[in-house]
């Protein structure tokens, strides 16, 4: 987690224009960030409910489908 920082709070990326894996704890998101071959990976949004990981190559001022008022989901982005 030391590559990531919090950026947004209560936020999400669209999971249905990115790359969503189910069932993660945080830290295998980060690392699947990290490790991500297909795209260049700046930040995923975790939900601390249901363990779904969205990984993003947009950063979130970028990102033109956030939702905002998400509920135990936040944003993190790389820190380069």
């Amino acid at each position: 987690m030391k590559k990531y920082y919090l950026k947004l709070t209560n936020a999400k990326f669209d999971p249905t224009k990115r790359k969503t894996v189910p069932n993660k704890r945080i830290e295998e998101c980060a690392l699947l960030c990290t490790d991500e071959v297909t795209f260049e990976c700046k930040a995923f949004h975790f939900s601390y409910v249901s363990g779904e990981c969205t990984l993003s190559s947009e950063l979130s001022t970028n990102a033109k489908d956030l939702m905002l008022g998400a509920k135990f989901v936040d944003i993190y982005e790389r820190n380069f």
